[in-house]
């Protein structure tokens, strides 16, 4: 009862200074926003500045004067340079394993999937090819040893 009441008496004591930090941090950034607001009096002077029509005593000019004017503009860009970098693979040697009956390939299934090995299955008929694609590791040569164990043919591309 003891230890429920101190994590309890000390867990409010936390949520206690994180609301104390939150709380200074939002009223600094209220204060901040309050200093950098222009007063309302130069908003409404330059309104009616805006407002105001042009007391010269030149004609006004037309748009087209105005663009024969104009200078060039340079318009800010965001410039950004992205490098991919691409998994190298290991190289990878194709094993052909042709005529195989339905149990056979449904071992080879199961095991290929174990191993997470990559494969394919190509049937023609009845005649149906199970390709694999062995990376060069310690799991190619446990596969071929035993396909040869299971006297299962195969032919290394």
């Amino acid at each position: 009862m003891k230890k429920q009441y101190f994590r309890f008496v000390v867990f409010l004591a936390v949520l206690g200074v994180v609301l104390l930090v939150v709380v200074d941090i939002g009223r600094k950034i209220y204060v901040n926003h309050l200093k950098s607001a222009p007063p309302q009096t130069q908003i409404l002077d330059r309104i009616d500045s805006d407002l105001m029509p042009p007391t010269s005593s030149n004609p006004p000019s037309s748009q087209v004067d105005k663009l024969e004017e104009a200078t060039d503009f340079n318009y800010p860009t965001f410039q950004s340079r992205f490098t991919l970098e691409f998994r190298s693979h290991p190289p990878v040697q194709k094993l052909r394993v042709q005529n195989l009956d339905s149990y056979q390939l449904f071992c080879l299934n199961e095991i290929l999937k174990t191993r997470h090995i990559d494969f394919a299955t190509d049937t023609k008929g009845r005649a149906t090819t199970l390709i694999i694609y062995l990376p060069r590791t310690p799991i190619r040569q446990a596969l071929l040893n035993d396909l040869s164990y299971y006297k299962i043919p195969y032919k290394l591309d």
